[in-house]
């Protein structure tokens, strides 16, 4: 299991790091706020989520899941260097920034996986879940 930990793991702190470089070099112009209740809110879903994605020991599930992650943090880590989270990024009249497209990436990497596990290992489904 320490396999799918470390994926998760070292590929959120990657992926947090590039979006934090990204809005330090962009200079964005729309920020949204957070209160604090946002910031214990995703820090729990973030923590809850990369354990869960841990426990499956998917190697690849853990890639989709720290994507999601870094993404998520990235976003958390934001509001200690600036007055709420930067957006730098503008698609008509929609402002967002990297942490936002690592997390969407990320759950839709985690589906196609997921999917991909069902159909391949459907037998195993009714199997109980063993946790060592």
């Amino acid at each position: 299991m320490l396999r799918p930990v470390l994926v998760v793991v070292g590929t959120a702190a990657a992926f947090a790091a590039v979006d934090l470089a990204h809005k330090a070099s962009a200079g964005a112009e729309v920020f949204h706020p957070r209160s604090s209740s946002y910031l214990a809110l995703v820090l729990g879903l973030t923590a809850t989520w990369a354990v869960a994605i841990a426990l499956t020991r998917s190697a690849a599930m853990a890639l989709g899941g720290g994507v999601a992650a870094g993404g998520a943090i990235g976003n958390v880590v934001s509001l200690g260097f600036w007055p709420g989270i930067p957006n730098p990024i503008e698609v008509a009249q929609i402002a967002f920034n990297l942490a936002d497209v690592f997390v969407i990436t990320g759950f839709g990497g985690v589906v196609a996986v997921t999917i991909a596990l069902v159909c391949s290992d459907r037998e195993r489904l009714g199997e109980p879940l063993r946790l060592h």
